[in-house]
């Protein structure tokens, strides 16, 4: 496990672009490992008032509930408690297991134009249309 305060990961890289985090897991799956990082990443931002980042799974085959779960929570913070920002860069292809389960569960309607499919796109979202990012 990384020392605390670091965002540094061998499960997550986190790279920063236009001045905001961007995260992108290593592997091809967001399960267990990667669910829990991205919670101590995304609580370690908001520790560092970093409170708008991306989600880059463009690279993911496969999400669990687990992963589902923290990034319905992560999203939900940044809505209900007006906080902070978040896009999500999904797989370019529709017939990803990801895009499905995004779409099965109801997340794809609630995140809305925060879905995004490259990095470049969702910078562009936040710093254009979003209501609350790190530059208040």
């Amino acid at each position: 496990m990384p020392p605390e305060g670091s965002l540094a990961s061998g499960v997550i890289n986190v790279t920063i672009v236009e001045s905001i985090p961007v995260l992108r897991p290593v592997a091809p799956d967001f399960v267990h490992e990667q669910a829990r990082e991205f919670g101590r990443i995304v609580s370690e931002l908001r520790r560092k008032k970093l409170f708008t980042l991306v989600l880059d799974l463009s690279g993911c085959e496969y999400i669990s509930s687990e992963g589902l779960g923290i990034i319905s929570a992560c999203w939900q913070w940044c809505q209900e408690k007006h906080k902070g920002c978040m896009g999500i860069v999904l797989p370019k292809s529709g017939s990803n297991e990801v895009v499905s389960l995004f779409d099965i569960t109801g997340l794809s309607r609630s995140i809305g134009g925060a879905l995004q499919r490259s990095v470049k796109g969702a910078i562009t979202y936040l710093t254009s249309f979003a209501p609350h990012s790190n530059k208040r």
